[in-house]
């Protein structure tokens, strides 16, 4: 009724999806809000869920690829006794989630972040690419992308990335730290000052920010 005009990524996805469970997609769901909460016990609250939704559908690829990113997140933080294994892990819940379905966004762009902390920065670059031909409007992929051009040294590009993924999704906050981040970089400390301040207003307990 509202002639919406897919992306060819959508298009794909749409004709290979079966049915899905309400109770998994449920828990999906909400371990998605719980994430991004960012603490330890959020962490173990998501995986908890994110477990029971394998119980139910072990061929759901979303569930995998959240998986991986809580692994990474772990590793980051050093939360419920993350070990250097845990990058391992996340590299290899994010190839799940591929291998399930290649169609899946996130699996693609948490193998991308999984990948960047390996300093396999080639091989994180096309995971991340394959996340934007996917999904072209999602944040998590333009940031995911955005990341490795930070680390490749290449800021302005990385920049360029950020102010997209925040654009697309202005409650993503991360973007916002990123940002903050690649200018700093470039030596426009005023701008990242700003970058870094919004970034309170949406995520006031983040410790890195401030730092």
């Amino acid at each position: 009724a509202l002639r919406v005009k897919l992306t060819a990524g959508e298009e794909e996805r749409r004709e290979s999806r079966g049915k899905v469970d309400p109770q998994a997609y449920d828990l999906l769901v909400r371990s998605r809000q719980a994430i991004p909460q960012f603490s330890a016990l959020s962490s173990m609250e998501a995986r908890r869920m994110l477990h029971r939704v394998l119980e139910i559908d072990p061929g759901m690829a979303a569930a995998h690829a959240s998986l991986s990113i809580i692994a990474l997140t772990d590793f980051i933080n050093q939360w419920n006794g993350a070990t250097p294994d845990n990058l391992t892990q996340a590299r290899e819940l994010a190839q799940k989630a591929i291998d399930t379905d290649d169609t899946e966004p996130q699996g693609h762009y948490t193998l991308a972040l999984a990948l960047s902390w390996m300093r396999r920065l080639d091989e994180a670059e096309h995971a991340a690419e394959r996340a934007t031909e996917l999904d072209p409007n999602s944040a998590n992929a333009y940031t995911a992308l955005g990341t490795i051009r930070d680390f490749q040294g290449r800021h302005e590009e990385a920049l360029t990335l950020y102010t997209r993924a925040h654009r697309l999704d202005p409650q993503f906050d991360l973007s916002l730290h990123f940002q903050g981040r690649a200018l700093l970089n470039l030596g426009r400390f005023d701008e990242a000052e700003v970058a870094f301040k919004r970034r309170l207003m949406l995520a006031p307990r983040s410790d890195m920010t401030r730092f």
